[in-house]
């Protein structure tokens, strides 16, 4: 299972544009990684300090 480095989920993000899917699920962040839903939404929890919700609505995502 690949490790989750700080950038990798944010640079995903934008260059598969997966923030202009309305209905993204934790469970599609994490296929998209090849990972699980719990290694993602712990990274977004210890490191981004976020939930997924709020890194999916935040500004520069869906500006």
């Amino acid at each position: 299972m690949p490790l989750l480095v700080e950038g990798v989920l944010e640079r995903a993000m934008e260059e598969r544009q997966l923030y202009l899917n309305k209905n993204l699920t934790l469970a599609d962040l994490a296929q998209a990684h090849n990972t699980n839903s719990t290694y993602v939404s712990s990274y977004l929890s210890q490191v981004r300090r976020q939930t997924f919700y709020d890194c999916v609505n935040q500004s520069d995502w869906n500006s």
